[in-house]
């Protein structure tokens, strides 16, 4: 049991899934929301046709990565349910994310 160590995240993404929105939220370890974006905010919702469609998907995870990037975060983990790793929106919600420059998931631990 030496070589098996158990640790918690930092930061999580948590993608929520409405009827009419969509928002995505990084939650820290403690389970506070650290940052977040959504189609419910009339800066992000002006800019679309329809807060629900893939294009809304792909704008939040753009200003997201952005916002992650003012608050100093650069990694997080995303663990997908199956149906969301399958879902073309939540895919480029992650592409976004990723070419913003945040990294979903943990660095590499650096022993020395």
């Amino acid at each position: 049991m030496f070589g098996l160590l158990l640790r918690t995240p930092f930061q999580r993404l948590r993608v929520v899934r409405t009827q009419h929105h969509i928002e995505a939220l990084v939650e820290h370890c403690s389970g506070r929301v650290v940052v977040s974006a959504s189609t419910r905010e009339w800066a992000i919702k002006k800019h679309l046709y329809s807060t629900r469609n893939v294009v809304a998907c792909e704008s939040i995870g753009r200003v997201l990565a952005e916002r992650c990037l003012e608050a100093g975060i650069n990694f997080m983990v995303y663990q997908p349910t199956p149906w969301e790793a399958a879902s073309d929106s939540i895919k480029l919600l992650q592409s976004a994310m990723t070419e913003g420059g945040v990294m979903l998931q943990e660095p590499r631990r650096i022993y020395g």
